[in-house]
């Protein structure tokens, strides 16, 4: 399993080095035919919890209908100001 949480959630890495120690251990202590399945196993819960969460961060950053609005109207008027 190569899933990993978008780059906006800042844990791309810190999933890598954890599903990279998590399958050395597999390959250690299990035959390849089991290792692979074992990873996914203890890996599949914890990178969809973190893809979910970053899923829903990323949604609560767009703006709404309303926001969309408010920010095409205030924007040139910001601009010109600045």
């Amino acid at each position: 399993m190569a899933a990993r949480a978008s780059s906006s959630s800042g844990q791309g890495a810190s999933l890598a080095a954890e599903s990279a120690v998590q399958l050395a251990r597999c390959l250690r202590d299990a035959p390849y035919e089991r290792a692979f399945a074992r990873y996914e196993e203890l890996r599949r819960p914890r990178v969809e919890r973190i893809i979910a969460n970053a899923a829903r961060t990323n949604s609560d950053k767009a703006a709404g209908p309303v926001g969309r609005v408010v920010r095409d109207l205030l924007m040139p008027v910001a601009m010109k100001l600045v």
